[in-house]
């Protein structure tokens, strides 16, 4: 009598279908695992640079004097080998380098930040004009050399009006923020500051009102 199992070809077609299938699962599992790792991995490094970045601001700012204008409702730091000449009557504050006798030089500002009572006017229209005013021919400025890149200043939606430099000019930049009708233009040039002065100094720009 033999007692093997009878030889059954449709029930072993059906035990290789199904080996088949749970291997192809498998691997479909294992590359969906794979590219889940890979995209958190990449958002973790997004996130790092992000925020070594602000690190590197805030520790860059951290010994920095502070001008408050309360009246006008703003703030902004500025590194301690600059003073501030604050020019009330022309609604302008410069930020001059000091000299070695710690006296503010008063030839160049290396930065100057002024505010406006613009009213209803949106960003928009404010630096519209601000871009207008600079292609008067009086300035002599090539609208070609104007560009206009978006930007955010304390939360708020900011342009920065980038002038490349002209053959007897130097790159200047004014970066122009919009809140509760008051506009701010914050101006600088490159003979007088760094690049990453300028922007840090403007990275600590607050309303504070």
């Amino acid at each position: 009598m033999d007692l093997n199992s009878p030889h059954n070809p449709a029930h072993e077609e059906a035990s290789v279908s199904l080996k088949i299938i749970l291997l192809i699962f498998a691997v479909v599992v294992i590359i969906a695992l794979g590219y889940l790792v890979v995209v958190q991995n990449g958002a973790s490094d997004v996130t790092d640079n992000g925020s070594s970045v602000i690190l590197k601001k805030k520790t860059a700012t951290a010994n920095w004097k502070t001008y408050t204008n309360t009246p006008e409702g703003f703030s902004i730091k500025y590194p301690p080998e600059f003073c501030a000449e604050d020019d009330v009557a022309n609604y302008t504050l410069n930020l001059i380098t000091v000299d070695t006798d710690s006296v503010c030089r008063g030839e160049q500002s290396s930065l100057s930040l002024s505010w406006y009572l613009v009213g209803t006017k949106s960003l928009s229209e404010f630096s519209d004009q601000i871009s207008k005013d600079l292609s008067d021919p009086l300035y002599q400025i090539d609208k070609s050399r104007i560009t206009r890149t978006e930007t955010t200043i304390d939360g708020q939606k900011a342009i920065t009006i980038f002038i490349v430099a002209g053959i007897d000019s130097i790159d200047e930049s004014s970066t122009v923020v919009v809140k509760n009708g008051r506009g701010i233009v914050i101006n600088s040039s490159s003979s007088s500051i760094t690049n990453t002065d300028r922007d840090n100094i403007i990275s600590t720009f607050k309303f504070t009102n």
